[in-house]
């Protein structure tokens, strides 16, 4: 069901021992064991009067929240996250210092370094950082806006503002195979010319194979290979059908791939492989109802009545008025 390409496992320590080894699950452990044991020996000592004791308790509770939380989440990936219990963990620290009266160390660059180098390397570092969420910021925005620009028919600038997302953020696949998908449905009214409709599609295959190398475990970009294939004019009937199963192999419950797939087995006069996979459809839980999970109905209900199976085609069309109702 994770279409991150397995980059989360919803379980920030088991994710810091797969990707660091149990030397960085020992090291991200310590630091937790010893934020609390200080906590436990501050607490003992503090004054109950103390006007910090409140805000080091309320600190430490946030901290042990995000760490409990990180058993069923990923808060340690979410950078806004990050950077608060960076913030709580300094001001935790410093407060402990203050109400144990131990001794500190100031290090101060703006007193170390000349203003111009101090303020030099601040900007760069101000600049870097925004330049990085400023950049992920507006390829997302350009994705939204490609995405809208073609509900609207606007295709030309569509495919430019999928252009622009993936100039800016090069590392995320969703917008090289939606700008595939795009050039797909681009051809599909360029009937009168095929030596432009081959370009688009061939130009859609290459944005694919991108997509393909930065996540190999989405479903639709074998999905949307399936339909690239199946509209050229020689389309290799083997390359359409491993592509649509790929699909299926990464997720069962892609139920695009599943319903174009079958549609296909039937123009090939498949009709019982076409109507074993539309069956295999129905024994999967879907989270919700979709006009896909509605086609799945239909179909499965237009393959029982066609053999005749008038028992399942009932069950089928009960199923179906309820999904109208919910």
């Amino acid at each position: 069901d994770d279409h991150s390409a397995g980059f989360y496992v919803h379980n920030d320590y088991l994710q810091i021992a797969l990707e660091t080894g149990i030397p960085g699950f020992l090291f991200l452990t310590a630091i937790l064991f010893v934020t609390a044991f200080r906590f436990s020996k501050v607490i003992r000592i503090v004054n109950h009067d103390a006007p910090q004791r409140i805000i080091f308790i309320s600190l430490f509770a946030g901290l042990f929240s995000v760490a409990f939380h990180s058993i069923f989440s990923f808060n340690l990936y979410i950078l806004p996250v990050m950077l608060l219990v960076g913030l709580f963990l300094g001001h935790f620290n410093y407060l402990a210092d203050l109400l144990q009266n131990a001794p500190t160390k100031q290090w101060q660059p703006s007193v170390v370094f000349r203003p111009f180098v101090y303020y030099f390397c601040v900007a760069i570092m101000a600049f870097t950082l925004f330049s990085y969420f400023a950049t992920l910021g507006f390829a997302y925005h350009y994705q939204q806006y490609a995405y809208r620009l073609a509900l609207d028919g606007n295709l030309k600038d569509a495919h430019q503002a999928y252009r622009l997302a993936q100039i800016l953020d090069p590392r995320t696949d969703s917008a090289y195979y939606a700008d595939a998908n795009l050039l797909r449905k681009i051809a599909l009214v360029l009937d009168d010319r095929p030596d432009l409709v081959n370009t688009l599609l061939d130009e859609a295959i290459i944005l694919l194979d991108r997509a393909e190398e930065l996540n190999p475990l989405r479903p639709n970009t074998p999905y949307i290979r399936g339909l690239i294939v199946e509209q050229y004019p020689d389309a290799d009937k083997t390359e359409v059908i491993d592509a649509y199963q790929s699909a299926l192999s990464r997720d069962p419950r892609f139920l695009p791939a599943r319903i174009a797939l079958a549609r296909y087995l039937i123009k090939l006069d498949k009709n019982d492989a076409a109507n074993q996979l539309l069956r295999e459809g129905l024994e999967f839980s879907y989270r919700q109802v979709t006009p896909s999970y509605l086609e799945l109905i239909e179909l499965n209900h237009a393959a029982a009545e066609r053999t005749g199976n008038t028992e399942l085609a009932h069950n089928l069309s009960a199923i179906f008025n309820n999904c109208l109702l919910y």
